[in-house]
């Protein structure tokens, strides 16, 4: 990178004069030693202004709007503007550089796989203006109809534009803020970008983001949670190194900081057929729920063995306390399957009273319904030319339940209805058909809400005990 001059440390010299020390950089970035000092007459508000104008002449701002700034006078400024303004100018001179040109195309390509070359022309109508093209095809290919305005691309394509000329050309370090980079680049772009940065490392980069990805792919030096409370921001600062230990967290029961990243509030749930059925369930059963609670599946409850006591208990507790960018746990909801009532006291001393069982041993015994189950099968290719009857199904559960641990008249509370419905649908197809736990979970609830929301009652009663006394976030908690 070329040299340039910072200017430190201003102090109060003779008279009515202010003592600015000068220096130059050298190509590691690194100041060997004291240049100059340069005396200039200013009072105090004389100083606040020119450190203000100072300050703010290297501040660029991009927030997710389109910019016009594919058009602009004939000029010939190297420094771009704060509001990208002059972007076709400094471009325009920038070809003059080949070697840089061809670097800055370059970091262009990694970011908008799609755009081959940018280059700049003079605007046909005249006027002295000079305007962006943006090329899509090879270089070399000689095809102007190739070429499209950058006034008429997306909005993403012109942030990059101005963000990375700024990364690339600038002799000072600069400080660019990027307000939600996912909401005018794809993942694989705020990637790319991510990692540009990175290579410029003088510059000071301020985002914001309600996408875990750019918390992930930014490796922050810094890290705040801006908090909502009384209508006043309030920056809360994490521990970046914290954060991956929350991954790991999260890791421990098979969820993703995506999963979690925005409500107040989660409720934890035994897997995923449960984290796509009880919203469903809540929304028919107890109406519109809570939009600042989000029920996230938890998917290694059977691993709460003795191996795994002491190392899972801390992970329950640290999900119910909530840490960092994890919201505090409203609730947990289990079923009973593969835990022994030392394994389920285990869960309760970890969790306290936040931790409810259904009922029943497992969420599919809610859904051994004979009309639910010949619905569900009778949308398979198997039985379109001759339907299933509700009364077949209805038998063969009779005839079959004490196989899997139904025998007494309280079948349904004990039975594993997993693997009740796993031997059904593939006994009366002829093993043309398999049950699939999530996909067909989701279809038999379905049904029930439509046809008969009772036999769900006792699921959404214990959905209600975490969901319906919940305080609002407004009257209780910051929000995010």
């Amino acid at each position: 990178m070329p040299g340039y001059l910072g200017r430190y440390e201003a102090k109060k010299g003779p008279g009515d004069t202010w003592l600015w020390h000068e220096y130059q950089c050298d190509d590691d970035r690194e100041l060997p030693s004291w240049r100059a000092t340069v005396a200039q007459p200013l009072n105090n508000e004389d100083l606040r202004e020119l450190l203000f104008k100072q300050f703010s002449a290297g501040v660029y701002a991009f927030r997710a709007e389109r910019m016009k700034v594919g058009q602009c006078q004939f000029g010939r400024s190297t420094e771009l503007k704060p509001d990208a303004s002059n972007l076709p100018e400094v471009l325009n001179i920038l070809q003059h550089n080949p070697a840089r040109l061809r670097r800055y195309n370059e970091h262009v390509r990694r970011v908008l796989p799609q755009i081959s070359w940018v280059s700049v022309r003079p605007v046909q109508s005249g006027g002295g203006l000079v305007e962006v093209l943006v090329w899509s095809g090879p270089p070399d290919a000689e095809r102007d109809d190739l070429a499209i305005p950058l006034m008429e691309c997306g909005t993403g394509v012109s942030q990059v534009l101005a963000m990375l000329y700024v990364v690339l050309t600038a002799d000072s370090p600069k400080t660019i803020l990027i307000d939600e980079p996912s909401s005018f680049l794809h993942p694989g772009g705020v990637a790319a970008l991510l990692q540009v940065f990175s290579e410029y490392p003088q510059h000071q980069y301020v985002l914001s983001t309600h996408a875990p990805a750019v918390i992930s792919g930014a490796d922050p030096k810094r890290l705040y949670v801006i908090e909502n409370e009384a209508n006043e921001a309030r920056p809360i600062e994490l521990d970046p190194h914290d954060v991956e230990e929350q991954r790991v967290v999260l890791d421990a029961v098979g969820a993703r900081l995506s999963d979690i990243f925005g409500p107040s509030r989660i409720l934890w749930l035994e897997g995923r057929t449960e984290e796509r059925c009880f919203p469903m369930i809540a929304r028919a059963l107890l109406g519109t729920p809570d939009v600042q609670v989000a029920m996230v599946a938890v998917v290694n409850t059977g691993d709460f063995d003795r191996r795994l006591v002491k190392t899972t208990a801390e992970v329950y507790r640290r999900l119910s306390a909530g840490i960092g960018l994890i919201p505090p746990a409203c609730g947990f909801v289990f079923d009973r399957e593969g835990l022994s009532a030392d394994r389920q006291a285990r869960l309760r001393e970890a969790c306290g009273s936040k931790l409810e069982f259904i009922p029943r041993r497992m969420y599919e015994n809610y859904l051994l319904c004979p009309r639910a189950v010949a619905s569900v099968l009778n949308q398979t290719e198997t039985f379109k030319d001759g339907p299933l009857e509700a009364s077949s199904v209805a038998e063969w559960i009779e005839a079959n339940r004490a196989r899997f641990g139904g025998g007494g008249d309280d079948w349904l509370v004990e039975i594993d209805g997993g693997r009740l419905l796993g031997a059904l649908f593939g006994e009366m197809s002829k093993t043309k058909e398999r049950y699939d736990k999530v996909h067909h979970g989701i279809q038999l609830t379905s049904w029930l809400v439509e046809n008969d929301q009772e036999a769900l009652r006792e699921v959404a009663d214990v959905l209600a005990k975490f969901l319906e006394s919940q305080p609002t976030a407004a009257a209780t908690e910051p929000t995010r």
